[in-house]
């Protein structure tokens, strides 16, 4: 299904990570990650779903390849127990740091992660799904986004975008969750086109974020 949505949306590039639960089966991990290096560039991880703390990923085996392959890894994470969410994938970004990590959706828009951030250079957060984000926002639905969120108008994407390029401008991602499978909407474009609203050097200053993270690159 995933591969039918990127033909039929006619994408032109496609970056896949691999979603995996570390706490299980780190060989076959690695084995499955080496025969298929050509086409992955780095690993995913489910927090709370998968009863993963990221502090208490210390297997020296995975840590020690992530950082000799120099793979980053995306932590997904929501508003929920301390132990999944945020404040645990900066534990980890300090237990390890030269292993990018991303958290994803943006930590829920906390004000307190986008204090933080900026005193760890392998931290980075993506903005996906923007959309979808700002309208649990502006809902106040705590169970994806925080109790204690910035204080801007979710009811405005293109205002929310800015304003979080403004608090981290060398640590924002534009990473997706694209494609998601079955009854996917065109929202996509959308977002694409809120961030085509961005000053030119603001876009590049994204996409140089991004090879950064993806790459390892100062």
């Amino acid at each position: 299904n995933m591969v039918n949505e990127l033909i039929n949306k006619q994408y032109t590039m496609f970056i896949p990570f691999m979603i995996i639960n570390p706490k299980n089966n780190i060989n076959s991990i690695l084995k499955f990650y080496k025969d298929y290096e050509y086409y992955l560039f780095g690993f995913k991880i489910h927090t709370k779903s998968n009863d993963v703390s990221p502090e208490d990923i210390k297997d020296p085996q995975f840590l020690d390849f992530c950082k000799t392959q120099r793979l980053p890894i995306i932590f997904h994470t929501r508003a929920c127990e301390n132990k999944y969410s945020y404040k645990s994938v900066l534990r980890f970004a300090e237990q390890n740091p030269t292993i990018n990590v991303c958290v994803a959706h943006a930590a829920g828009f906390d004000k307190h992660f986008f204090e933080q951030i900026k005193n760890h250079n392998n931290v980075y957060f993506d903005v996906s799904p923007l959309l979808y984000l700002c309208k649990y926002a502006s809902i106040g639905n705590e169970k994806i986004i925080s109790k204690e969120p910035i204080d801007i108008n979710y009811e405005n994407p293109a205002e929310v975008l800015l304003k979080l390029y403004s608090l981290a401008p060398r640590r924002i991602l534009w990473a997706t969750d694209e494609p998601c499978g079955l009854n996917n909407s065109s929202t996509y474009k959308l977002q694409v086109d809120l961030l085509k609203q961005m000053n030119f050097s603001d876009i590049l200053q994204v996409k140089q974020n991004t090879i950064d993270f993806l790459f390892y690159e100062e």
